[in-house]
């Protein structure tokens, strides 16, 4: 029986590698039936780094595509801060002529359940499909969006590359870089969003259950409580965004879910001194913190069967 081939993207340099590897490593942990060509977007990694990566072979064999990415390729691309590594997913479309769909992820995540059930949601014939999260109006305005437009975490993305080739959005993004340059303050998740905020097709929750998931109360996420508590209770992928990582020492923990991310790091092999500075986390700042708002639920919601996998 032939399996199915799942394309997913990641990006990274040399300060997130670690990090890219315990993505990949829970990647490969959650897709048992399925072929892997994992793409790996880089512009300063070197051949030990790359050679590290493919020591992933040992979790499941898949297809390391490493893809070096040239400054001269975004030579008609304004910087973004002194960087081109925000437009690494904007490019997909043209840096894989021969694919047209892939899974897009950030590092800073871990799968939790099979990746193929992601890989199977049809598109249509919508660009990319992202799950809604909550912005103000002020920050809509200036992004010349309508009050309450709706607004995804690209972080997780299933991209319809076909759809993207034929209408050539590249040269939209561009036209939203040259216009509104520095006032981006999340840069291509901005500019996805300015373009695509009318067809993305919205995912369930639980294929980035990002931060606020668990310490916002209900009434203020853009998601009906019921999938709110599936996203909870059944994650398929724990996004760790904003400025408390599960690998920082002395931040607190809010992600339900970190402490998988020690798990893959395991795992994927990161060197030892990056494993002990886990294990102290783990017993500094490696409970999770109450909410600041009063939310319906408390840490029992968090999946028993994952704790016991990964705790």
């Amino acid at each position: 029986m032939n399996q199915n081939i799942i394309h997913v993207a990641i990006a990274t340099d040399k300060n997130f590698m670690n990090h890219a590897m315990v993505a990949a490593a829970s990647i490969l942990d959650h897709t048992p039936d399925a072929e892997v060509n994992l793409y790996l977007l880089y512009d300063d990694l070197t051949a030990p780094d790359l050679e590290r990566f493919k020591t992933l072979n040992k979790i499941k064999a898949f297809n390391l595509v490493p893809f070096h990415i040239e400054e001269a390729f975004f030579k008609s691309w304004p910087k973004f801060r002194g960087s081109m590594s925000p437009y690494y997913r904007l490019a997909l479309p043209e840096l894989l002529p021969e694919v047209d769909k892939i899974i897009y992820l950030d590092c800073d995540l871990v799968v939790l359940d099979d990746l193929n059930k992601l890989w199977e949601i049809e598109l249509g014939e919508a660009p990319l499909a992202a799950i809604t999260t909550k912005v103000s109006d002020k920050y809509l305005a200036m992004l010349n969006l309508p009050p309450k437009a709706r607004y995804f975490n690209s972080g997780v993305l299933i991209m319809n590359l076909r759809k993207l080739r034929s209408v050539n959005f590249e040269a939209d993004y561009f036209e939203v870089i040259k216009t509104l340059g520095e006032k981006l303050k999340y840069y291509d998740q901005d500019v996805l969003n300015i373009t695509h905020n009318k067809t993305f097709l919205e995912l369930p929750l639980k294929w980035n259950m990002v931060n606020t998931v668990y310490r916002t109360a209900p009434e203020n996420q853009p998601h009906p409580e019921p999938e709110i508590r599936e996203a909870l209770a059944n994650p398929g992928i724990a996004h760790f965004n904003g400025l408390h990582k599960p690998w920082m020492v002395f931040k607190n923990t809010h992600h339900p879910y970190a402490f998988c991310y020690r798990h893959y790091a395991a795992m994927a092999g990161l060197p030892a001194s990056e494993q002990l500075k886990l294990f102290i986390k783990s017993l500094l700042t490696g409970r999770l913190s109450r909410p600041r708002q009063k939310v319906p639920w408390n840490s029992s919601i968090i999946n028993r069967n994952i704790i016991k996998k990964h705790g």
